[in-house]
C-alpha cells in the first residue's frame, strides 16, 4: 500500500509537469525524474538535505544559489523547488527568482503541523498557504516539537502504520503549489542574518543525515532518468545562462562559460558548472 501511495504521487507530480527545459532546485539526492538540469548550492557535503551525497543520474548540475540564479528571464519552461525554501535566507527573494527565470513550476514545502511534529533545526521558516499566496514566517528560536497524543501514542514513527496515515493525509502535512507566470508570496519579516544561516550549517555539519533513497529506488529512476530525458548540450545552454555579475549573456568555450559584456566566467568541470566557487 506505502509503494502504490508512493508511485500515486509521483504520477501526480508528473502530470503536472509541461515538455520543454526542466530545472530542479535543490534536489539534492534524489533529483526529479524528469528535470533535464539540477541546482544546488551545497554539493560538498550534506548541508540542509538528507542524503550523504549530491545525485545527478548523468544530468548536468549547477552550483549556484536560489537567490541568484544564472538564467535569463523566462528562459527556463519550469522550475520545481521542493523542500528548499524553508532552508534560506529570503524566501521572498528566492520566490521571485524563480519567477524571474521561469514560466512555471512546482513549490513543496512543509505546514506548521509538519514542524511541530519532526521540528528540523535546519528549517528556518514557518509557511503555510492563503489562497494562491505563499506565507512565510520566522520560526521561532526554541520552537518545541509537539506531538498530538494520537500519532504519540497509537502509531510509531517509521512504521507502515504511520506512512498509511502519512500518505492518506498529505495535505496536513506539505503544500503543494503549482504557479504560472509569477509566484504570489507574503514573507512577513526581514530575512535571516547571514550569521544565524551559518550556524545552522555549521551544526547540521555535525548531523549524519544518511536517510536517502534505497538501492532499487535508485536503480529504476536512474535508468529512467538517463533513458526518457534529454541532457542538454553545454554549448546549448548559451541560450539560457546569464552572468549573474551583469546580466549579460554566457559564451561556451574551452570548458567555461564566458560572459560576452564583462569577461566573466564559469568554470565548467565533470558535468558540474561552477557559477559560485567550490568552496563556497
Amino acid at each position: 500500500m506505502i509503494i502504490l501511495r508512493r508511485i500515486s504521487a509521483l504520477m501526480r507530480k508528473l502530470c503536472t509537469i509541461r515538455p520543454g527545459l526542466i530545472v530542479d532546485i535543490g534536489a539534492g539526492n534524489n533529483p526529479h525524474l524528469l528535470s533535464n538540469i539540477v541546482v544546488d548550492r551545497y554539493i560538498g557535503n550534506n548541508t540542509h538535505r538528507q542524503g550523504t551525497t549530491i545525485e545527478t543520474w548523468g544530468k548536468i548540475l549547477v552550483k549556484a544559489d536560489l537567490c541568484q540564479l544564472p538564467f535569463l528571464p523566462k528562459s527556463i519552461d519550469y522550475t520545481i523547488c521542493s523542500h528548499v525554501l524553508e532552508h534560506v535566507r529570503s524566501p521572498s527573494r528566492a520566490c521571485r527568482e524563480l519567477s524571474r527565470v521561469s514560466r512555471a513550476g512546482y513549490i513543496e514545502v512543509p505546514t506548521v503541523l509538519c514542524e511541530l511534529y519532526f521540528n528540523r533545526s535546519d528549517h528556518l521558516w514557518l509557511c503555510s498557504l492563503i489562497g494562491d499566496q505563499l506565507i512565510f514566517d520566522h520560526k521561532p528560536d526554541g520552537w518545541q516539537r509537539d506531538v498530538s497524543p494520537m500519532l504519540e501514542d497509537q502509531i510509531a514513527y517509521d512504521t507502515s502504520d504511520w506512512y498509511e496515515y502519512y500518505f492518506s493525509t498529505i495535505r496536513q502535512w506539505l503544500i503543494c503549489l503549482n504557479w504560472t507566470g509569477e509566484i504570489q508570496v507574503n514573507q512577513t519579516q526581514p530575512d535571516i542574518p547571514e550569521a544565524k544561516l551559518e550556524r545552522v550549517i555549521e551544526s547540521k555539519r555535525l548531523v549524519a543525515y544518511n536517510r536517502g533513497l534505497n538501492s532499487l529506488e535508485r536503480i529504476v529512476k536512474m535508468a529512467v532518468s538517463k533513458i526518457f530525458v534529454r541532457k542538454p548540450s553545454f554549448r546549448s545552454l548559451e541560450k539560457v545562462l546569464m552572468c549573474i555579475s551583469c546580466g549579460g549573456k554566457m559564451s561556451f568555450q574551452n570548458d567555461q562559460y564566458q560572459c560576452n559584456v564583462c569577461s566573466g566566467t564559469y568554470l565548467v568541470r565533470n558535468s558540474i558548472i561552477y557559477v559560485i566557487s567550490e568552496n563556497e
